[in-house]
């Protein structure tokens, strides 16, 4: 079987969605009252590609909504804290499935991530926009989504991995292999998810240490990217 490529694979995924005319009802659209959206098992599998691709590792699709907590939910004047749920704090206005990740901490940012996705999909669509122009939109999001490679540090698998970038009008703000490496906070330690920092310990050398194992390695203080650190903690195993 021929694998295709990643704009072939994008391609697929607009080609079936722009088949659901669920998606397109006028309520979906205003995003007030999204519809069932039956996925088939290739539909689903495009999806979690997708998310996988920005760094999600999503284990299901489940329907329903997720909604963010409001100012009002906290208020002292709300004594049972009932949280509203309508469509000005729900975050999956137009798809109606939220994610579910391997860390239940993405589940949010990976709805809200295919939340934009099918917005584009469905404004595209509104304003009479091509296909193509629609999957070069989507390649160009999904790119600048995408987080910094993680960067493994022991043969057991630890990895220093980008901390989560916060909030869908900041998904062009990850780090890449180029950039230079952020201060005090280097990283985020998978799985412990303790914060890396870089310690000066001589006049050439600091400690990459994870705050929270301390879980530490020996680095030049000449090395200012990212892309450096890969290379130094690779070559050092």
């Amino acid at each position: 079987m021929k694998t295709l490529t990643l704009k072939e694979t994008v391609g697929k995924f607009v080609e079936l969605m722009l088949k659901h005319k669920a998606l397109f009802d006028v309520k979906n659209v205003l995003g007030m009252s999204a519809k069932k959206l039956p996925l088939n098992h290739e539909e689903r599998n495009l999806i979690f590609y997708i998310l996988r691709l920005t760094g999600f590792s999503p284990l299901n699709l489940v329907e329903g909504f997720l909604y963010r907590p409001s100012t009002r939910d906290c208020h002292p004047n709300n004594p049972l804290n009932e949280r509203r749920e309508d469509f000005t704090n729900r975050i999956n206005n137009h798809f109606p499935y939220n994610v579910v990740c391997e860390d239940a901490d993405e589940n949010i940012f990976a709805t809200e991530l295919l939340e934009e996705v099918f917005s584009i999909i469905i404004r595209n669509k509104c304003g009479k926009k091509t296909q193509k122009t629609t999957v070069d939109e989507l390649l160009k999001f999904i790119e600048q989504s995408a987080p910094l490679k993680p960067i493994q540090l022991t043969q057991f698998a630890d990895f220093l991995v980008e901390p989560p970038v916060y909030g869908i009008h900041n998904h062009d703000k990850h780090c890449r292999d180029e950039h230079e490496i952020k201060l005090p906070n280097v990283g985020m330690h998978k799985y412990c998810r303790g914060s890396f920092e870089i310690i000066r310990t001589s006049k050439t050398f600091g400690a990459l240490v994870c705050r929270k194992c301390s879980l530490r390695f020996d680095v030049p203080l000449s090395i200012k990217t990212y892309g450096e650190l890969r290379e130094r903690l690779w070559s050092s195993k």
